[in-house]
Order: structure tokens, then sequence, then C-alpha cells
């Protein structure tokens, strides 16, 4: 047998696959035969179309097959179903999506607000060092205190550092916090 020809045969007329048989190799094939295999995954009732199997339409395979009358309610509901649960999945894959956004956005408006609150920190931290040199200025010396305070740059103090320092520490530890929150914001 392991030499024999395994033929499918097909109704001559409808071309629906009627059963398969064992020939010879030296077999002539009719025009309503084929050594062809039926693929998978075609629906019956299988058709001979050009020496090629294909199967039936799902109205074709209904209509050859039909259902008894509570399976067909049955596969009705089961399709009402699947198709509520799709509409439900992309409802909340479309939710998942405009929370993902939110999200975005949220993440920069807080970036833009962390940014803000640094550069509010280091403004304060100038304006305290600029308070507290003039307040130390003016305590010590009247006539540098009047100066400072006339200079052009609100930022430059007209006292060197190191007089600041020699009469007040927290004056030069307030310069030093200046300093690195400069460094800071120029990060930022």
């Amino acid at each position: 047998m392991s030499n024999q020809l395994f033929v499918r045969v097909a109704d001559p007329e409808t071309k629906i696959f009627t059963g398969c048989h064992y020939e010879d190799p030296n077999y002539k094939l009719k025009d309503n035969e084929t050594l062809e295999a039926i693929p998978d995954g075609l629906r019956p009732p299988y058709k001979l179309v050009n020496g090629n199997w294909v199967g039936a339409s799902e109205e074709e395979f209904d209509q050859s097959f039909p259902l008894p009358e509570g399976l067909k309610e049955a596969n009705e509901l089961a399709k009402q179903k699947q198709l509520s649960q799709q509409q439900f999945t992309a409802s909340m894959l479309k939710k998942v999506a405009t929370l993902t956004v939110d999200n975005a956005t949220q993440a920069q408006v807080n970036v833009n607000a962390i940014k803000d609150i640094a550069k509010l920190k280091i403004e304060l931290a100038k304006l305290t060092v600029q308070s507290s040199a003039s307040s130390s200025v003016s305590e010590s010396n009247p006539a540098s205190a009047s100066a400072s305070s006339s200079a052009s740059e609100p930022n430059s103090a007209s006292v060197p550092a190191s007089q600041l320092t020699s009469g007040n520490e927290s004056v030069s530890q307030s310069v030093s916090n200046t300093k690195s929150m400069e460094g800071v914001s120029q990060n930022v």
C-alpha cells in the first residue's frame, strides 16, 4: 500500500467531497479526483475547484449542517455576548488611553510646579541674603549700608564678603547658600 496513491473524490456534478480511495501509482486521475489533501481550517462541505479544495461559506455551512432550534438561540446569545465583551474591552482601552494621557499631562504640570518652587526658593534665599547683609552692614557701618542700598545691581553688595563674615557668620552662611542655590537654578 505504500506505493499506492491516496485519491480524494468529489461528486462529478456538485464537486462536493464524497470520499477517498487508494489506486495504483499508474492510475490516471479523473476530473473529479485529486491527490491534494483537504487543508485544515476549511468548513465542510468541501468543493473541488480547479484541482484545489475550497471550504464552504458560513451560509453554506449553516444550510448543510443546520443547528437544532435551542442551539441556534444559544449560538446567537453567545455571539451577542462576545460582541458586548468586545465593546466593553474597546471602551476600557479607550479609558486607559485617556488616563494615560491625563497622567502624562499631570506629570508635566508637576514638573513645572517643582521648577517654580525651586525658583521661588532661590529668590527667597537671595532676598534673605540681601536683607541679612543690609541689616548687618547697617548695624556695623551706617555709611556702607547706604552705599549698598544705592548700588545699581540688586544682587551685588558694596561691602566685601570678608568684612561681612568677620562680624556675622550667619551672613557668610547665607552667601554660600545663595551660591549653591544659584547652581541649582542653573541646573533646573
